[in-house]
C-alpha cells in the first residue's frame, strides 16, 4: 500500500532519493554532459530542494519519445508476451535503474471511433488474432497543437483510442495499479506527452502504471441529448478503459482490487466525475485528485448549452437550416457532421470559439451525471462511500505540481522548489480522508 502523502510525494519528488544511481544510470545511456540544475538527494518534511548536481539528470531523453530512448535489453532476450482478452501483445523488454520494465504501447481498448461512431458512446475493442505489436505508440486525439504548453510525440487521428502499461513483472497478479489520467481542459493533452512515462515509477515502486487517451474537445464532449452524441464520450472512454483494466490487468502482474484513479486539472476533474459516477462504481478502489473538483470551479455545461454551441459549429459547416439545428433535429445535423472532415470541424470550433482555448465540456444530466455533480456530492457523501471500499485524498492547489512531468519524473520547473501537498485539507477546506490509497 503506498500511504497518500508519500504518493503525493512520488510524483513531485520520484527522483529525489535516487539521484546517484540515476545519474549513473544517465551516463551509462546518454553519456557525460555538463552540470545543471536538478531534483536532489534530499528532503525535508515532504520537500523537494534544488541543488546543483555534479550529472544533469535528463529523464525525459533518456525514457521518452520512444522505446529507442529506453536502454533495451539484448537481443537474445525474447521480447515479452501478455494475452488478454483481446488476443496477445508484445511488448518491450527494457532497463531503467539496471532493472528490467516490460513497456506495452498503444493497447487497444475500444473500437476506432470513426464514421458512424463519431460523437457516439465507445464500442469495447474486438478481439484479434495473431500478436497484437504493442512496441509503438499510437495516434493522439484531435486537437489545436500548443507544443509550448503541450508536447504531444505522436501524430494526431480520431483513431486514438488506445492505453499504455509499464510493469516490472508479469508472473504473479498482486501488484497495486495507479491509472493516470492527463488534463488540458478536456480540449488538449494525451498520453503520449513526453514526460508521461511510466517507467520509473514501476520499476520504483513496484507498481503496474497505465496511461490513456480519451476523446476531447468536440468530439469527446458535444451533447445533443440523443444517443448519436449523447455527451460526456471522453469520460465514457475513461469508463470503458477502467473496466478493460478491471478485466485484463492481472495479464500484466496487477491486481484489479487494488486500483488507484489519479489525475491532474481536467484529469482530477475526470478523477472527480468516476467517484460521482454511477457507471463507474466498482472501477476503482482508490482515488488521488490533483488541482481540480467540481467544488471548484465549472468545467461544466448542461445538454442546451452544449447543444447550441454544437449547432454554431455545425452553421459554419452548413449542416444547419432554417427551424433545424441540434435542439430540433440532431438526427439530421449529426448525419451532416458525420461527413466532414477532423480538419473541417475543427475550423469551424475555432470560428465559434475565437480566442477560447476551452471548447466543449463534461454535460448533465445524461447517464454519466444523472444530476448536477456538486448535487451529486451532496447526496451521497464520498465519506460514506469511502467506508464501502473507496478512499480518496485531495491536496490545496497551491502545492501540487505545476507541470505534470513532475509527477512522473520529478522534474523541476522555473527553478522553484516544490512542496508536497499537505495531506490536512482540500481546496475548499474540508477534510483529506488520510487513510492509505
Amino acid at each position: 500500500m503506498i500511504h497518500a502523502q508519500v504518493l503525493a510525494m512520488l510524483f513531485v519528488c520520484a527522483t529525489a532519493t535516487h539521484t546517484k544511481e540515476l545519474s549513473e544510470h544517465h551516463q551509462t545511456i546518454l553519456g557525460p554532459s555538463s552540470g545543471n540544475s536538478c531534483c536532489g538527494d534530499s528532503t525535508e518534511k515532504g520537500s523537494c530542494h534544488q541543488q546543483t548536481c555534479p550529472t544533469p539528470l535528463d529523464i525525459e531523453a533518456s525514457l521518452s519519445e520512444d522505446h529507442h530512448h529506453l536502454n533495451i535489453w539484448p537481443n537474445d532476450m525474447k521480447e515479452p508476451i501478455v494475452e488478454t482478452k483481446q488476443g496477445k501483445l508484445k511488448g518491450i523488454l527494457a532497463s531503467v535503474l539496471g532493472k528490467p520494465v516490460q513497456v506495452y504501447f498503444g493497447i487497444p481498448y475500444a473500437e476506432p471511433p470513426l464514421h458512424q461512431l463519431r460523437f457516439r458512446k465507445p464500442v469495447p475493442a474486438k478481439p484479434w488474432n495473431g500478436t497484437l505489436d504493442a512496441t509503438r505508440k499510437k495516434h493522439s486525439c484531435p486537437q489545436q497543437l500548443y507544443p509550448e504548453i503541450f508536447d504531444i510525440e505522436t501524430g494526431l487521428s480520431e483513431d486514438c483510442l488506445y492505453l499504455n502499461v509499464w510493469t516490472t513483472s508479469t508472473t504473479k497478479p498482486t501488484k497495486s495499479v495507479i491509472v493516470w489520467i492527463h488534463g488540458g481542459g478536456f480540449s488538449f493533452g494525451s498520453s503520449y506527452q513526453s514526460w508521461y512515462n511510466g517507467s520509473l515509477l514501476a520499476t520504483m515502486h513496484d507498481v503496474v502504471v497505465v496511461t490513456i487517451n480519451y476523446r476531447i474537445g468536440i468530439f469527446g464532449f458535444l451533447n445533443a441529448g440523443v444517443p448519436e452524441a449523447p455527451g460526456n464520450m471522453g469520460l465514457l472512454d475513461q469508463n470503458l478503459a477502467l473496466k478493460w483494466v478491471r478485466e485484463n490487468i492481472r495479464a500484466f502482474g496487477g491486481n484489479p482490487s487494488r486500483v488507484t484513479i489519479f489525475g491532474e486539472s481536467a484529469g482530477s476533474f475526470s478523477v472527480h466525475s468516476h467517484i460521482i459516477s454511477p457507471l463507474s462504481r466498482g472501477l476503482f478502489q482508490r482515488a488521488f485528485l490533483m488541482s481540480g473538483t467540481y467544488h471548484s470551479f465549472g468545467l461544466l455545461d448542461t445538454v442546451f448549452e452544449s447543444a447550441v454551441r454544437g449547432s454554431k459549429v455545425a452553421a459554419k459547416l452548413n449542416c444547419t437550416g432554417t427551424l433545424r439545428d441540434l435542439t430540433s433535429h440532431p438526427d439530421i445535423v449529426l448525419e451532416c457532421l458525420r461527413t466532414k472532415s477532423t480538419k473541417a470541424i475543427f475550423e469551424a470550433v475555432k470560428d465559434v470559439s475565437g480566442s477560447k482555448m476551452v471548447s466543449f465540456l463534461p454535460s448533465y444530466p445524461n447517464e454519466f451525471f444523472p444530476i448536477r455533480p456538486s448535487f451529486a456530492l451532496e447526496a451521497r457523501s464520498v465519506r460514506r462511500r469511502g467506508r464501502h471500499g473507496q478512499h480518496h485524498a485531495v491536496g490545496r492547489q497551491r502545492n501540487f505540481v505545476i507541470a505534470a512531468r513532475q509527477t512522473f519524473l520529478g522534474r523541476r520547473s522555473e527553478g522553484r522548489a516544490r512542496r508536497g501537498p499537505e495531506a490536512s485539507s482540500s481546496e475548499n477546506g474540508s477534510p483529506v480522508d488520510k487513510r492509505r490509497v
